[in-house]
């Protein structure tokens, strides 16, 4: 299993599949990057020194800006970089719950009886992005996971991309966030 990953090969950072120790190193292209402090896994480390006010590049793409230089190593987060979208002052989150709650009796579903008299279902992997420029991102997990395990035996796999989700505030927020629900 992969422990990192760098995602675009303009990308500045790395993601971390596990949690990593002040001190470990991970060697990537021939260069070896000894982490700084203690990152937890999700989170990016720098793949070279950034500047500060330098843009901060992860899916090829900048997606915020050093807030003070960032050492080759070092953990990135909100601590250290800002977004680069301007003009949002104010930002509250006002979720609307739904009232009903279904009771078992009324959920429906298709089942099949196996052999063994076992119920079962379709047993499909499905990959949706929260985001449109992750897509190509999608698309690969699902490559990766077909070279490296094979035959999943499991009826299908499917990536539902889309082009939104990126920067959307307000009700078009809420239509994609429908949509994807």
């Amino acid at each position: 299993m992969k422990e990192f990953i760098k995602i675009n090969e303009r990308d500045n950072v790395l993601i971390v599949l596990r949690d990593y120790l002040k001190d470990e190193k991970i060697l990537l292209e021939d260069k070896e990057i000894t982490i700084l402090e203690d990152v937890l896994k999700g989170h990016k480390i720098a793949l070279q020194d950034i500047a500060q006010n330098e843009d901060v590049i992860k899916y090829g793409m900048p997606i915020g800006h050093a807030l003070s230089d960032i050492k080759m190593g070092e953990w990135i987060h909100t601590h250290n970089t800002k977004t680069n979208l301007k003009d949002l002052n104010n930002y509250s989150y006002s979720p609307e719950f739904c009232e009903k709650i279904l009771k078992t009796s009324e959920r429906k579903i298709n089942v099949y009886k196996r052999k063994n008299g076992d119920v079962g279902i379709r047993n499909e992997l499905w990959i949706v992005p929260t985001v449109g420029c992750v897509n190509g991102i999608a698309q690969r997990i699902k490559e990766d996971l077909m070279r490296e395990i094979g035959d999943l035996k499991i009826d299908n796999i499917n990536v539902l991309t889309h082009n939104y989700g990126c920067s959307q505030l307000g009700e078009d927020h809420l239509n994609t966030r429908t949509i994807l629900q």
